[in-house]
């Protein structure tokens, strides 16, 4: 019973797919009742080839192509393009759109915009006239300097003159005060041992101390204000000395 049932059933499966097989042969080759599976793509091919009733689909392509060719009927639809570039080229009647750029492109080659900023550089750098608008500038720095040929007269020579005519003064008055309190203090001294002689040891020895000191700060003093005018005059190595010589006096006594 098993085989028996299990045969039909396979013999069942078989026919189906027998039927399905031809079925599909059938369909493809037109069979008894047409509804050929193909007729899509036949259809097609027809419509590219224009078939029987026409109507081609690549019709609006070939329209298309036709007009970007001249067609028979022209009306390029590039027309506007092509237009566009006859006018960059000149064209046949001219009228460059570009000829405003080409006109600052003449100008820089002929009557240059550009002569302003080529007048500037030609400014600063003395140009063919000369005429430096920094002239000034460089005259003042040279000034300064005392220019580059040498003697040259410094615009601030009035201060450094005034500033030397002051510490000059400062030195007289500081070496008077100091010769002044000296001798005041030498002429106590020689009055007290001569009147009283066994003080003269004490007394002479306090009289030294005393103008040392004053002598010391005279000479720090002036030391001092010949750095100042060193400075202002620009010489670094007679500042340098002199205060090195404030250093060796102050040591010194």
């Amino acid at each position: 019973n098993t085989l028996v049932s299990n045969g039909t059933t396979a013999t069942g499966i078989l026919t189906d797919i027998l039927g399905g097989v031809t079925g599909a042969i059938g369909g493809v080759t037109g069979g008894t009742t047409g509804g050929n599976p193909l007729g899509t793509v036949t259809d097609i091919i027809g419509g590219l080839t224009g078939g029987a009733t026409g109507g081609n689909p690549l019709g609006t392509v070939t329209d298309i192509i036709g007009g970007l060719t001249g067609g028979v009927t022209g009306g390029n639809p590039l027309g506007t393009v092509t237009d566009i570039i006859g006018g960059l080229t000149g064209g046949v009647t001219g009228g460059n759109p570009l000829g405003t750029v080409t006109d600052i492109i003449g100008g820089v080659t002929g009557g240059n915009p550009l002569g302003t900023v080529t007048d500037i550089i030609g400014g600063l750098t003395g140009g063919a006239t000369g005429g430096n608008p920094l002239g000034t500038v460089t005259d003042i720095i040279g000034g300064v300097t005392g220019g580059i040929i040498g003697g040259g007269t410094s615009p601030i020579s009035p201060v450094v003159d005034a500033v030397q005519s002051g510490i000059d003064v400062l030195q007289g008055v500081e070496s008077l005060k100091t010769s002044i309190i000296n001798t005041g203090i030498n002429t106590v001294a020689d009055t007290v041992v001569g009147v009283l002689p066994q003080t003269e040891h004490p007394v002479t020895d306090i009289a030294h101390l005393g103008t040392l000191t004053f002598e010391t700060s005279r000479d720090t003093v002036n030391g001092a204000l010949e750095v100042v005018s060193d400075l202002v005059g620009g010489n670094i190595q007679g500042a340098t000395d002199h205060a090195t010589g404030i250093v060796n006096t102050l040591v010194s006594n």
